[in-house]
């Protein structure tokens, strides 16, 4: 039986959180735009899909909620691959 994946650790989150806002209130100032084009997220998502990183694992309350996350971030990446400013932590996108 495989080991369950677990979320890394708060400070990591919360940090990629804080780089998230901080990018997304400079797109707003900017003027730019918020989301991500379909096209955009759903190349996005087909690079996750790809990525040996990209598991099934339960939320921060060890809810299984069935989202496939990011095993370094820790993100739901069928909402965060919708963000213009959001990035890949290993740098794919």
């Amino acid at each position: 039986m495989s080991e369950e994946k677990k979320q890394p650790p708060i400070s990591t989150q919360v940090s990629g959180l804080g780089s998230f806002l901080t990018d997304t209130a400079k797109e707003v100032l900017s003027g730019g735009q918020l989301r991500a084009t379909p096209e955009e997220a759903a190349a996005r998502y087909a690079t996750c899909l790809s990525c040996p990183l990209f598991v099934k694992m339960p939320n921060r309350l060890g809810v299984h909620d069935g989202a496939m996350r990011c095993e370094k971030c820790g993100c739901a990446m069928g909402k965060k691959v919708k963000w213009k400013s959001a990035t890949c932590p290993e740098g794919k996108w």
